[in-house]
């Protein structure tokens, strides 16, 4: 009876050991902590992530008339007007930039696209090489 309880627990530990060395992956702690790390670090993207990044002016409570004209545009962050305004008629402009999210998703692929090409073997038949109907193609 005692070698029976024994083989048991021995079978229960090895159990126990298997599962924890076999864990699943938990994907989704392990993607919101990187999540955090992200949205911590907006200030240390590169140039070429930020090159289309776009902005719209919001007035303040007392805007001039010059911001009531544009602040439903949308710019270029790098084309945007400063603030404040030439000729703003505030002493104390109010006005600040609404930074916009980009409205592209996924990765940019026209490299991939222009190279695939190259690594495609041609599998058709080259229709090229069958001569024309002018009267030089036929000479050849």
């Amino acid at each position: 009876m005692s070698s029976i309880l024994f083989a048991i627990v021995i079978l229960s530990m090895l159990v126990a050991i298997i599962m924890l060395v076999f864990k699943p992956y938990d994907y989704g702690e392990n993607v919101q902590r990187f999540k955090k790390i992200e949205n911590t670090n907006h200030h240390r993207k590169s140039s070429e992530d930020t090159k289309w990044r776009s902005v719209k002016i919001r007035p303040g409570l007392i805007a001039c008339d010059r911001v009531a004209g544009i602040a439903d545009q949308v710019f270029l962050s790098q084309e945007a007007p400063s603030l404040p305004l030439e000729n703003c008629t505030e002493q104390d402009c109010r006005c600040h930039y609404i930074f916009l999210d980009d409205r592209r998703s996924g990765t940019d692929r026209r490299v991939e696209m222009g190279k695939l090409d190259e690594f495609l073997p041609n599998l058709g038949i080259n229709r090229r090489s069958i001569a024309g109907r002018r009267a030089t193609d036929l000479a050849a």
